[in-house]
């Protein structure tokens, strides 16, 4: 069974889409069993390899 999606009031942006910085969004970190929030940008998806394809 899988949890369902579930957007908070309160957590888009001002065009109306999810905003995962005012969602605090959590993970399980099975390695060192704790919940960790998400939020934090760290790259653009799907184009922070190209310099590794070169």
């Amino acid at each position: 069974m899988f949890p369902m999606p579930v957007l908070m009031i309160g957590t888009c942006g001002a065009d109306g889409t999810p905003d995962a910085t005012k969602m605090k969004p959590v993970c399980f970190d099975t390695c060192q069993h704790v919940y960790r929030i998400m939020g934090e940008v760290v790259a653009k998806a799907f184009s922070c390899g190209k310099k590794l394809m070169k």
